[in-house]
């Protein structure tokens, strides 16, 4: 009976040890994910480039929120692609981009929808409606697991709607592919309820035909030396 008991208080000694040393590992992981983080946003802010000297009558956007409320590792927003503070989004320029008349669309997701009217409003425009993406795939989520995305349209000055046959349905069903890459159709969308416009999108991840774009990603940024700078400093 004792060699019993004696056995099982070593059970039970080794599994103490292993959970210790399992928690030790998984919190030597989250520190390095999130000495990874920070240097990421570093660079982000030290890689901003000027934008550009003109004026456009469509603005794209979608902004790299930051989320502060993941338990997860291993599938923070932040270890995905760099994000930025709310007050440092609202301080960008992009008010300046617009013309007179002009139009902004803005991803926001829906625990990002008071914090995307806040953008909205300091970038200088009055929000009217909103479109949504249905990703055809469930994500994350605490109340909602969430499956949609919203695209909020704002409105500065008095650029005409579009005509009627150039509306779209106010919900877009496409599977979600790579993470936080909005489809392509939503260019398609914009394109075709306002063409002959002029268009920039902001933290372009794409160079497309008829669009400038501002962004970090290869193939985006305005320059060939912020290419060359996205080079040598992002992917260090």
């Amino acid at each position: 009976m004792e060699d019993l008991f004696d056995t099982e208080e070593k059970l039970d000694k080794q599994k103490q040890e292993e959970e210790e040393i399992v928690k030790k590992l998984k919190a030597d992981q989250r520190k390095k994910m999130l000495e990874a983080r920070v240097d990421n946003e570093e660079k982000l802010k030290e890689m901003l480039p000027p934008l550009p000297d003109k004026k456009y009558q469509i603005i794209y956007i979608d902004p790299p929120w930051k989320y502060s409320f993941s338990r997860s590792t291993n599938r923070e927003i932040e270890n995905q692609y760099p994000t930025m503070e709310l007050e440092d989004i609202k301080k960008l320029p992009i008010g300046n981009l617009a013309e007179d008349n002009s139009i902004l669309f803005l991803w926001a997701t829906s625990p990002k929808l008071e914090e995307a009217l806040e953008v909205l409003n300091a970038y200088g425009f009055k929000y009217v409606t909103h479109g949504i993406w249905d990703k055809r795939r469930i994500g994350m989520g605490y109340y909602f697991r969430g499956i949609h995305e919203l695209l909020l349209i704002g409105k500065k000055g008095a650029l005409p709607v579009p005509k009627p046959k150039n509306r779209p349905a106010s919900i877009v069903g496409i599977r979600r592919k790579k993470h936080s890459k909005k489809p392509v159709e939503f260019y398609r969308i914009i394109e075709k309820m306002y063409p002959d416009t002029t268009k920039i999108e902001i933290f372009s991840r794409i160079n497309r035909e008829g669009w400038d774009a501002w962004g970090f990603e290869e193939g985006a940024l305005p320059a060939p030396e912020y290419t060359k700078l996205w080079r040598e400093k992002w992917e260090k």
